[in-house]
Parts: structure tokens; sequence; C-alpha cells
């Protein structure tokens, strides 16, 4: 028989295997959470609850708000069930466990996340009034096949007068961080998103993404107009898959787009991860997102299998 019980610190090893195995590209580490539940505010923290049957771990639930899109009552729900435990219903007693911790924090909406391709968490979701409201595409770019001419037709194109491009760990100090948040602030709200964009503090910006231990400020790019002003960028993390990086948000000011900035950023990314010897590039893309699709598409990443967000609302809003 299943039991449903509290999260401890000793499961943390198991929820990130769990994890990891249907969310590879995203993976979660042990200090990871003790990272999160050190330093994330109390409305930002993650609640979890396990499965198990005759002590052994079989899956987790995930209920936490989005911090990007923050609000009270719309929760991001996650089921995740190891693979030789799935189709037994323990999805279900997970899913219906959270729920009822959840009623009393009156939600209003429910999020979660399923592959495309994922046939068990499709009918899992859609049986549960789940309906598609965002999708978004992984893709690789394979640097051992990758031809560098590109990098030189896109040099090649001079970039508006005055401006220049260099990683952040060339130019790193208190005021470039500052404006790196000014103009992250401004890119969120023209990115595809399941959830209209809340502020994001900077200190919160400063300690959760440039403070992230696999924010690599070597392969961030940023470019600068001629007055030293922080005008575009693009972010870059660690892989969990050896040899790999992945390539976070590029985002351009309004009035500097159009210019090919956010292409020249990409090359000078692409040519970082040769020159370390990096074997594949990842990132991922709002499938709405069509001039960074394009952008991808000619530097030669691969779509892989899409992700969904699936959205329930518990109230007419």
């Amino acid at each position: 028989m299943v039991t449903i019980r509290g999260y401890r610190d000793k499961d943390a090893p198991a929820l990130c295997g769990a994890w990891n195995a249907v969310w590879p590209h995203i993976a979660r580490t042990p200090g990871e959470l003790a990272r999160e539940a050190k330093e994330l505010e109390p409305q930002y923290q993650s609640r979890f609850e396990v499965a198990e049957i005759e002590g052994t771990f079989v899956g987790f639930s995930e209920c936490v708000r989005n911090i990007g899109s923050y609000h009270p009552q719309k929760w991001t729900i996650n089921i995740i069930v190891v693979p030789e435990h799935r189709r037994k219903g323990f999805g279900a007693h997970l899913y219906d466990a959270a729920l009822t911790w959840l009623t009393p924090q009156d939600p209003i909406r429910l999020t979660t996340n399923i592959f495309e391709d994922d046939a068990d968490a499709n009918a899992f979701c859609l049986n549960r009034g789940f309906t598609e409201r965002k999708r978004d595409f992984e893709s690789e770019l394979e640097l051992d096949t990758f031809d560098p001419v590109i990098l030189d037709q896109v040099a090649s194109r001079p970039l508006p007068q005055g401006v220049t491009i260099k990683p952040l760990a060339e130019i790193d100090s208190p005021e470039i961080r500052r404006a790196f948040h000014e103009i992250f602030e401004e890119v969120r709200k023209d990115t595809p998103r399941a959830e209209p964009p809340t502020p994001l503090a900077f200190e919160l910006f400063d300690q959760q993404v440039l403070g992230d231990p696999d924010f690599l400020k070597e392969g961030t790019m940023l470019a600068l107009d001629a007055s030293g002003r922080l005008i575009a960028f693009t972010g870059v993390f660690a892989s969990p898959f050896e040899g790999s990086v992945e390539q976070w948000l590029t985002g351009c000011r309004r009035e500097h787009r159009g210019q090919g900035i956010p292409t020249a950023l990409k090359a000078a990314g692409i040519r970082w991860a040769l020159n370390i010897g990096m074997k594949k590039i990842l990132t991922d893309n709002d499938s709405r997102n069509a001039p960074m699709l394009a952008i991808n598409d000619r530097f030669g990443f691969k779509r892989k299998t899409a992700f969904l967000t699936m959205v329930r609302d518990l109230v007419e809003i």
C-alpha cells in the first residue's frame, strides 16, 4: 500500500534522481534543493510530498509558485513517479494529496509541464482538466559537425557603430549587474510566457541568476553601445550533460532590435563554446518566438520533442 508523507532532507538524492529521469535537461541536485531552502523566501519555496511503498521511494509531488510570474493563488504542481512504478496509480495518489494540501491556499490556477510524446502524462493531465497553454522546443547544436563559416559570415556584418561584445567575466561590476537586471526586466515583458511576468527584485536576480553556481560568466555575452550602456545579452549556464552548455535567454533593448545584435551575441557564445572544447549547445524556445527560432535555425540548432505547459483553472479567470 502506498504511503504519502512529508519530505525529509534525506529524500533529496531519490527525489533528484526521479526528476532527472524525466527532465534531464533541467537536472536538479541535492545541493540545489538545499540552496533554495536556505536562500529563497518562504513564498517562493517548494513544498514536496513523497510516495513510498514499504519504505521504498516511488515518486513525489511538488507545489510551488512561479518566482517570475508570482501570484499567491497560482501554483505549479509537479507529479513525478520513477519509471518502473508508473501506471500503478501512484501519480493519482500524489496528485490528490497535493490538492488536499493546496485547498486551504485557495488556488485559482494549476500549471504543470509534460513532454508532447509522453502519452501517459498527456492522458493524466487531460483526465484532470488541464489544457495546453504553451509549447516550447528543446534544441541542440552539435559542435562536432558545426561549420564555423557561419560565424565568419555573421562577423562580416558590421554591428551598429560603436557596439561591442564582451563576456560578462571581463567587465563584471556592480553597475553592470544592475544594468543586466534592468534589461532582463524589459526583455521579459516581450518574451512569450504562460503567465505575465512579475517584477523580480535586483537582489533576487543577483542571487538566483547571476549567483547560480552553474551560471557561466565567461560564456555570457553582453553587447554595449558606444557609451558603454548595456543593450543586449545572451546568458549561458553549465549543463548536466558532459561536454555541453546551455544557452539561456537572449534579449535586446527594444530600440536596438532588428540590427543583428542578438545574432552576433549567439555567434560569440558559439565561438566561445568551440574554443573551450564543448561538444554541444542546448537551448529551448517558445514556439511563438519566431525571431529567436529563426536565429537558432540559421546556426543549425535541431529541434527536439516539444514540452508543453498545461493549465487547469479552478475558478473562472
